[in-house]
């Protein structure tokens, strides 16, 4: 069998007609070509589909590809053998919608994978952006455990300084120290003004203008001079201010420290479960958008790369509609093949399956009154077994009514013959 005659094969033809109807052995060979096409086209998708999306062994894909092309060759094959020229026009249409919907689902699943990989580029470069959309998006959620991770970030720094003691004293800040401040800062003032208007009437620039030692300059030096007892008993007072709150204060450090050591490990602890949680969270984000390679995820790429772009979009669609386009047709080539006149293969094609209706009509029907006229003979069998048995059923009846009477016969005879030998021997005595 050539090449030739296998496509026909494949395509539905059948070789005891297409060897009376050479001339039309090239229109089924086409029809198988384009079958063959179809599968092959439907193999190299699904081969691309299991490779790119599911990323199988190379070998692993080869034979999926093999498999798929052999399920759609044995749809496509069905959808075109299984329409006939023998129905009307509408019957015709009406029973070609569901198979050309049909291919148009197997078409789309064939071209989708195709498609994808000829955008395979912009795909690649849209899943990037994509997976970096989704991370910024993810970052923004987690917005609340970051400000956490902060604060305990914050307060280890805090501890850690109090219990190494490398906060500032804030001796200056404590009340009593600022009172004594105060006091100082009021004492100090008056004694410069009292020793600078003494200085003044001691050089005759200010007072009465009178240079030299005289009553109103040692007023004005008493002044100063009590000023200056004012202004050294203010700065006692605030030494012994500062030094008392150095002490306490020295003592609460000392007390703040080892609080802060104690504390510290709890919440270093706490800062070190969040920081885990904050880096499996991201990690297990990494990974799951890593993973979001698949087929849908692949489809929402090629619509982000499309929408807006017409030219993008065209092409796609062209691509789209093109490999749905092969796997339609198939059925729209046999649909449009049964609307004009029938070949020498149709008319032979329907002569034999006349003709193999007819035999096998005569062959039914003889075998019918094979089989009715065994019926009768057996039928015609069992009434004279059954009448045979009736005779033979009557003769036993007959006899047994004999055997019956002749035994009564004889048990009446016994019966008189044993009253007379009774009256005898009665007669005797």
């Amino acid at each position: 069998m050539g090449i030739p005659t296998a496509l026909a094969v494949l395509a539905g033809a059948r070789r005891d007609v297409l060897a009376k109807a050479p001339g039309d052995l090239p229109k089924h060979a086409a029809m198988g070509g384009v079958l063959l096409t179809t599968a092959t086209v439907a193999g190299v998708s699904a081969f691309f589909a299991l490779y790119s999306v599911l990323e199988l062994p190379p070998q692993v894909c080869v034979l999926g590809g093999i498999g798929w092309a052999v399920v759609v060759l044995n749809l496509d094959r069905m959808l075109v053998v299984t329409m006939s020229r023998r129905h009307s026009l509408p019957l015709k249409i009406a029973m070609a919608v569901p198979r050309l919907l049909l291919a148009l689902v197997i078409g789309a699943v064939i071209s989708t994978p195709l498609v994808l990989q000829i955008f395979q580029p912009e795909i690649e470069a849209e899943l990037k952006t994509m997976k970096a959309n989704a991370l910024d998006q993810w970052y923004e959620a987690q917005k609340g455990d970051d400000q956490r991770i902060d604060e305990l970030r914050a307060k280890v720094r805090q501890l850690q300084e109090t219990r190494d003691h490398k906060l500032p004293h804030a001796v200056d800040d404590d009340p009593d120290v600022q009172a004594a401040k105060a006091d100082y800062d009021h004492a100090k003032q008056n004694y410069d003004q009292r020793q600078n208007e003494a200085q003044a009437e001691l050089d005759g620039t200010g007072g009465t203008r009178r240079p030299g030692v005289g009553r109103s300059y040692l007023e004005k030096e008493k002044a100063a001079d009590l000023a200056k007892s004012e202004l050294d008993a203010a700065t006692a007072r605030l030494n012994v201010a500062r030094t008392q709150t150095q002490t306490r204060l020295a003592a609460a450090d000392e007390q703040a420290a080892k609080d802060a050591a104690n504390a510290l490990p709890a919440v270093e602890h706490d800062l070190a479960v969040q920081e885990q949680h904050r880096r499996d969270a991201q990690d297990e984000e990494q990974a799951v958008q890593n993973r979001n390679t698949g087929l849908l995820a692949r489809l929402k790429a090629l619509n982000r790369v499309t929408e807006g772009d017409l030219t993008a979009a065209t092409a796609h669609w062209m691509l789209f509609l093109l490999f749905v386009c092969i796997e339609v047709l198939p059925v729209v080539a046999k649909l449009l093949s049964t609307l004009g006149p029938p070949s020498l293969y149709d008319r032979l094609t329907e002569h034999e399956d006349e003709h193999a209706y007819g035999t096998a009509h005569i062959k039914a029907t003889s075998e019918r009154e094979i089989i009715q006229i065994q019926a009768d003979a057996n039928l015609t069998e069992a009434k004279q077994k059954a009448s045979a048995q009736v005779e033979a059923a009557k003769a036993v009846n007959e006899a047994l009514a004999d055997k019956r009477k002749a035994i009564a016969l004889r048990a009446r005879n016994e019966e008189l013959d044993r009253l007379a030998y009774e009256l005898d021997f009665r007669d005797f005595q």
